[in-house]
């Protein structure tokens, strides 16, 4: 009979209960299996959209999904099951057209199965319960708990039935499902979609997606915030899924992925049933089911004859259109699958197996994608067709003659998923099920699935259930509460009984422990403090030369992106190996989340994943990197982010980072738990004898944009065999710190600082972190360095003081960012003196201190500001002063390496702008390096207005000067500023005769934003991400080169320059063209700076205004940071938001702080002709955020804290 079907469905993305097209509006093309025509073009989900569907599902989550009733889920997982019901023939249609499926084997097996699976799951919602026991020490109970944003990547052969398999326990259980739905065949996500919405699931709970699975399926299975993959498919996929989760977040995996199924007919078998399920098996949806029993092995004495009738069955079925009630068996799913099972055919004859039946070169319909039933006989065991997941309609058929041969014969396989046994013998077939390595055993049938039956495989094909009570276990996870019952006396006490719970969690992996605490260990061989004169340690030497081979793939690329004119790049490429090609570092200034923001925008300009960077011709210039470093906000945002997510595309960070929370609430916004869990943290490495500091405390507020599997990641871990970084796919990060020496560092009112002035900038001890190694090169007071892994052992003069007890974990990431933005000192000197420490601030006007050494005084009216609260709440918890509390405290390991560390056992660390270099530019400009080409993008807020000035560049230059290496020659700031230095890229050091590095110079300027925002932003929506990310790559790109259309060859050259200079080739006359126009030529100005030098413009809409900018762009609700006019006014400050900074220099008074939010800064007193003011009138650095006050507690009675404040770098 004819079916006329017509149905309409939504073709976008689901996401957020909405159809949405794809990023960039890819899409892909689907077709009828029977006709090879075309059906319809649906959008194809991109890494983009995956965040923004993991961004939906987890605010689902949080908000109000995983506390709702069980009641609430059951019944609209009932509600869904009648809508499947109530939509079954347009269900089963659009599965015929689309996936190929017989129509009335889709209406009654998968659209049956379906809502049955969701009826079923409905009833566990409030069954789904722990267990009491009891303990020695009182009592204990588990609780199952959802797990959280989940994904299922669906298969073809039965998507609607196998998407439910995997809906129903997941949503039951109370978690977010994210579903990928095959690219062949998706249409009935898109139908499902439209049910879940009027079955009414909250947005976000589910959301359905199309696309590759090379995107969207891998973007889901290495999503950090995506917290299990449930896949169904082929094993090749499932290792990738597996491999994806080991790199990134350990995720929850289980995995079906395929079988060859045994079929075991006996003599004694019933005849007629047994062929039926036989044929069946794997004639029913042209064998393309995991569970088909493709193997079929018949007892010798009824061989020949069930051979025969098996033939006879098969061979001549009807093919055609899957909707048509007289067609036996429909098209395989795709031309790919087609060609693929005949291929095995070929195999199989080549092989010389013997045909039964079958001609894979005649097909039913010459346009659709069909092949006729095949069989073989006699089929040895070694054929591929006996050993391989053939997914088609091809039955290899053989003999056996005992019990024992067949359960040989059956267990030969790689595969485990499920087995068919025919015998009359109910004994027998008990001994069979029990031998047989099999997930699923049917006796006397084939293929039956139940919703309330597992279903699941052994070896091969994967493991986890799906269906049952076993597959609702797989979507939770066990926490197990133990009940300590301890008696104390309290004199006010009528009933004294304290609990004291303990949560830990018991699933996989995942073990009770204090994941902030470092812990004590065997030291590992010859462990000593290594002289920095050796040169690079071995494991740097040896990175090196893995990440030269990843550098050498990509320089072709990037130069082919460049397009140099004239530039012999195969040449060029045939001189270099993995040791002569271009070292290019990147330096990623201070400056809070201005530069570190900034900076990311910085790493996307130059990132050949980024199709606007290769457009550019600048995509590539990432790839090709050695080296990133950063200091302050440049560390602790952009190359944290970066390492922490794998060196992965700007996309993917902000697919995993909610920027809109601000980091020092932390990412659930709820203050209380954040901050409890951090002295709760902080605490554990106390009561372990572990120096605490501010450091511990608020680095912990930077793990909030961290993915949540690295919080608790240590800085070496970067480095672990296996990583991203050990295997040379990105450049090594490394972080800049100083430090300040009690009795030697000068002080005002109490505080020390780095003390940086004319002279001393080359002997102020500059301390680097990177995975490998933690230590100083030259200056200072210190030229060694220590493996990072073993940072906070006891040692003395070089090696360990105790051989047995070395201390791993010290070294936590979030303790490094804490470190590095650690300016408490400056913060303070310039809240309570209006003395200004930052490289912005003249340096002629410092003093020294007293040296008297009792506790830092706090002024009155200082006591409510959060910064000191924090320092105050730390040195009250841990028994410590303020004065001690203030600094990045590390155990020395340098204690006795030299005379100057002599008996010094703590490191007092500090964020490494303070020494006046806010560009970590010295790890790269060490000769043992070698670094050919640095990029500095410097955001340090140093100059008039909050732009910058030039200062933090010549103070490199000085110290470099200072300590003989070679660095190009820096210009006067009035130079800097008179020739646009400070406002567009500029090279310098492209005529230096010396070893030295050459220089692009990338100044935080605006092109298309007035990006000089304060630098104590601590969270931004999209809309402000993306304006400070677009003006960072307009400055990156030179205005996308509308100011020089050969730009990008000149950036080529520049990166170039030194490498091609070895080998011996000359660059192109347009690389001399390009230096010429935008390296500084050596000449100082005498042009004296101007007001409009200063109030800078947008490059690319000078007549923008920052008011309108910031009305329009920046948006209300935000305190801005900008200065208006010549006087340096602040901007007004949103509604809610927090206050404003005033300008930064400019003669005249800074603005006042916003309305709304707590006090705004004042004006910063800038350069050499702002004047110095007081708080949120001139020169003060308050708080953005208003505070409350923060009650006092002991360690382990932890106070509820609930203050925020916005902290800069």
């Amino acid at each position: 009979m004819a079916r006329t079907v017509e149905i309409h469905v939504p073709t976008g993305l689901f996401i957020d209960n909405k159809f949405v097209a794809a990023t960039d509006s890819q899409t892909i093309d689907i077709e009828n299996p029977s006709t090879g025509a075309h059906l319809a073009t649906v959008s194809a989900a991109q890494a983009a959209d995956v965040n923004r569907a993991v961004k939906s599902s987890l605010a689902a989550f949080t908000s109000s999904w995983r506390q709702s009733e069980p009641s609430t889920r059951r019944a609209l997982l009932n509600r869904l099951a009648d809508l499947i019901e109530r939509d079954a023939n347009e269900l089963a249609s659009i599965e015929a057209v689309d996936a190929g499926m017989l129509y009335r084997m889709s209406l009654g097996l998968s659209v049956a199965q379906a809502a049955e699976t969701c009826r079923y799951f409905a009833g566990w919602t409030d069954k789904l319960d722990g267990q009491s026991m009891r303990i020695a020490e009182g009592m204990a109970y588990t609780q199952r708990e959802p797990i959280g944003v989940c994904s299922a990547i669906v298969p073809w052969n039965a998507p609607l039935m196998i998407t439910v398999w995997k809906l129903a326990p997941a949503l039951a259980a109370g978690n977010t499902l994210i579903i990928k739905t095959p690219e062949v065949a998706p249409l009935y996500g898109q139908k499902l979609a439209q049910l879940i919405v009027e079955a009414g699931f909250p947005p976000g709970v589910v959301n359905i997606l199309c696309g590759l699975g090379t995107v969207a399926g891998q973007t889901l299975a290495e999503h950090p915030l995506v917290r299990k993959v449930s896949f169904t498919g082929s094993a090749t996929v499932g290792r990738r899924i597996l491999e994806s989760s080991a790199r990134t977040n350990l995720k929850r995996v289980t995995v079906e992925l395929g079988g060859k199924g045994p079929t075991c007919v006996f003599a004694d078998a019933d005849w007629e049933n047994a062929l039926a399920h036989v044929t069946a098996g794997i004639t029913v949806h042209n064998g393309q089911i995991c569970a088909a029993g493709s193997r079929i092995y018949v007892q010798d004495e009824i061989y020949d004859r069930f051979v025969a009738e098996f033939s006879k069955r098969t061979r001549d079925a009807v093919a055609g259109d899957p909707l048509l009630d007289s067609t036996v068996k429909g098209p395989l799913v795709s031309a790919a699958q087609r060609a693929r099972v005949e291929g095995y055919i070929q195999k199989a004859l080549k092989e010389d197996t013997k045909l039964l039946h079958g001609d894979a070169s005649s097909h039913a319909s010459p346009k659709g994608h069909f092949v006729p039933n095949t069989a073989f006989v006699d089929v040895q065991p070694s054929a591929t067709i006996m050993r391989e997941e053939v997914f088609g309609p091809v039955a290899s058929i053989a003999r056996f003659r005992t019990e024992e041969e067949v359960i040989a014969l059956a267990n030969d396989s790689e595969y485990g998923l499920s087995a068919a046994v025919f015998t009359s013998d109910v004994t027998r077939a008990m001994r069979i099920s029990d031998a047989v390595e099999c997930g699923q055993v049917t006796v006397n049938m084939w293929g039956t699935v139940n919703a309330n039956t597992p279903f699941g495989g052994y070896k091969q094909s994967g493991f986890g259930r799906d269906l049952g009570k076993e597959g609702l276990d797989e979507w939770t996870n066990v926490k197990c509460v133990k009940v300590v019952i301890m008696e104390f006396h309290a004199t006010l006490a009528t009933l004294s009984i304290a609990l004291l719970v303990q949560a830990c969690r018991c699933q996989q992996g995942n073990p009770d422990s204090d994941p902030y605490v470092p812990v004590y260990t065997e030291c590992p061989e010859n462990l000593t403090v290594r002289n920095a004169s050796d040169g690079l340690s071995p494991q740097e030497e040896s990175w090196r030369s893995t990440r030269g081979k990843q550098v050498m793939t990509a320089l072709q690329d990037y130069l082919n992106t460049a397009n140099i004119s004239d530039f012999d790049i195969q040449g060029y490429m045939d001189k270099l190996n993995e040791s002569t090609v271009p070292i290019v570092g990147m330096s990623i200034s201070g400056g809070g989340t201005q530069s570190g923001i900034g900076g990311l925008g910085v790493w996307q300009a130059y990132d050949a994943r980024y199709p606007a960077a290769v457009a550019a011709g600048t995509g590539g210039l990432t790839q090709i990197l050695s080296y990133i470093a950063g200091l302050s906000g440049g560390g602790a945002v952009t190359v944290s982010l970066i390492a922490a997510n794998n060196f992965g595309t700007l996309e993917a960070i902000r697919g995993v980072t909610n920027f809109s929370a601000p980091y020092d609430v932390g990412p659930t916004g709820n203050e209380t738990e954040f901050f409890n869990n951090i002295f709760e943290n902080a605490g554990a490495k106390a009561e372990l004898g572990f120096p605490v500091s501010v450091a511990d405390t608020f680095g912990q507020f930077w793990a909030t944009w961290l993915p949540q599997n690295s919080t608790y990641l240590n800085y070496s871990d970067l480095a672990a065999n296996g990583s991203s970084l050990a295997e040379g796919a990105g450049p090594m990060p490394i972080i800049t710190l100083a430090e300040v020496v009690p009795g030697q560092s000068p002080e005002i009112g109490k505080i020390m600082y780095p003390g940086r002035n004319d002279t001393n900038g080359f002997n102020l001890t500059s301390y680097e972190v990177t995975p490998f190694e933690f230590g100083s090169w030259v200056g200072g007071r210190v030229q060694g360095f220590i493996p990072t892994q073993w940072l906070g052992t006891s040692m003395d003069n070089g090696t360990a003081q105790n051989s047995s007890q070395c201390v791993a974990g010290f070294d936590k990431f979030s303790l490094v960012q804490g470190s590095t933005t650690n300016a408490f000192c400056a913060w303070f000197i310039d809240d309570f003196y209006g003395r200004p420490i930052f490289a912005k601030r003249s340096i002629h006007n410092r003093q020294q201190g007293s040296n008297e050494t009792d506790d830092i005084p706090i002024p009155q009216g200082q006591e409510q500001s959060p910064l000191v609260q924090i320092v105050n709440e730390t040195a009250s918890n841990f028994q410590q002063t303020f004065n001690e509390s203030m600094w990045a405290t590390y155990p020395n390991p340098f204690q006795g390496y030299n005379d100057a560390m002599g008996n010094t056992s703590e490191l007092l660390l500090v964020d490494g702008s303070l020494t006046g270099e806010n560009n970590p530019i010295r790890p790269l400009i060490i000769p043992d390096r070698q670094v050919d080409f640095i990029v500095v993008y410097e955001a340090s807020s140093e100059g008039t207005y909050s732009w910058v000035n030039g200062t933090s560049l010549q103070n490199t230059a000085r110290s470099a000067s200072e300590g003989g290496i070679p660095f190009p020659k820096i210009p006067r700031v009035e130079t800097m500023i008179t020739k646009n230095f400070t406002s567009q890229p500029t090279f310098f050091g492209c005529n230096d005769t010396s070893n030295g590095p050459l220089v692009l110079y990338l100044p935080n300027s605006p092109w298309t934003a007035y990006s000089n925002y304060s630098y104590q932003m601590s969270s931004f929506t999209d809309e402000q991400l993306n304006a400070t990310i677009d003006n960072a790559f307009q400055l990156a790109t030179y205005g996308n080169g509308s100011f020089d259309a050969e730009w990008s060859a000149c950036l080529a050259c520049a990166a170039t320059a030194r490498s091609a200079e070895r080998v011996g080739i000359d660059l192109p006359e347009q690389c001399t063209r390009c230096f010429s126009r935008h390296c500084w030529d050596g000449k100082e100005s005498d042009a004296k700076v101007s007001e409009k030098d200063l109030d800078l413009k947008p490059k690319l809409n000078t007549t923008l205004t920052f008011q309108a900018w910031n009305s329009t762009v920046w948006q209300e609700g935000s305190g801005s940071s900008q200065g208006g006019g010549s006087g340096g006014s602040g901007g007004s400050g949103g509604s809610g938001g927090g206050g404003g900074n005033g300008g930064s220099g400019g003669n005249g008074d800074g603005g006042g702080g916003g309305s709304g939010g707590g006090s705004g800064n004042g004006g910063d007193g800038g350069g050499d002709s702002g004047s110095s003011g007081s708080s949120d009138n001139g020169g003060g650095t308050g708080s953005a955020l208003s505070a409350h006050a923060i009650p006092s507690g002991p360690i382990l009675c932890l106070p509820v804290l609930a203050f925020g404040f916005a902290v800069w770098g």
